[in-house]
């Protein structure tokens, strides 16, 4: 999506929208910047959410999706991101409409840079993340002291303690 300026409207779901090809049961990254040029004087904040509208195939019924919401905006915010990583409903549909919600139908705003893209299925996520354990959290701990010439190192003593959660049952066979 390009800039785009939402003037006053009557409704707060009067701004952007586009229909997107996304994949049932596939997950999706959106982000997009929004900005409120102006504000109402009766209200210190505004809103904006983001969601996609499911029109299902099996019953023709329509599902708003939630992607992402910013309740916290004002004019002095300037760019705001807006975003999240999300997956979509694993069914199917015959139409999905992303569009935003808000700010309140009298406060104009710009909203750009606007982006979905799919996040590839990592299958070997546990293997990695099991050799990241081995290789960071189950390395040998090396330490050193630098003391000075008038101490004695016989004199020192080290003291670790390592809460009892974080050490390894041992198995005994």
């Amino acid at each position: 999506m390009v800039l785009f300026l939402r003037t006053p409207m009557s409704q707060d779901f009067h701004g952007p929208r586009q229909q997107v090809n996304v994949t049932p049961g596939a997950r999706y990254a959106f982000k997009a910047y929004i900005q409120l040029i102006d504000g109402l004087h009766n209200q210190h904040y505004e809103k904006a959410v983001v969601k996609i509208r499911f029109t299902w195939k099996d019953d023709g019924s329509r599902t708003n999706f939630l992607v992402a919401k910013q309740p916290n905006l004002s004019s002095a915010s300037g760019w705001v991101l807006l975003g999240s990583d999300f997956a979509i409903p694993n069914r199917e549909f015959t139409k999905a409409i992303l569009y935003i919600m808000g700010p309140s139908p009298q406060v104009d705003f710009y909203f750009d840079d606007a982006s979905l893209k799919e996040i590839p299925e990592n299958l070997d996520w546990k293997s990695e993340a099991n050799a990241r354990i081995e290789q960071l959290r189950k390395s040998n701990l090396h330490l050193e002291f630098n003391i000075g010439p008038n101490f004695d190192r016989r004199d020192l003593m080290v003291q670790v303690c390592i809460p009892q959660k974080y050490i390894p049952k041992l198995q005994v066979r």
